[in-house]
């Protein structure tokens, strides 16, 4: 399984939004990088945008589940 997360901030220097996604191995480190990097983009404001866990299926198949709320809740 791999695990994702997106973080987003507006640029004041582009006037958009940008975002940051990282691929985990496991939900702990997923969740642990996410607190971190909360803490490190906190003077921009960074929120976290969404999180997925991908699971392999075999033939270029996978499987997508939507963990946002689950890792939302670990965070906080």
């Amino acid at each position: 399984m791999s695990y994702f997360a997106t973080l987003a901030w507006e640029d004041p220097v582009v006037e958009r939004m940008v975002s940051k996604t990282i691929k985990r191995d496991s939900y702990k480190d997923l969740v642990d990088d996410v607190k971190e990097l909360l803490k490190k983009y906190e003077p921009r404001d960074a929120e976290l945008e969404t999180c997925a866990m991908q699971e392999d299926l075999g033939d270029g198949i996978s499987s997508w589940e939507d963990i946002t709320e689950k890792v939302q809740k670990e965070i906080n």
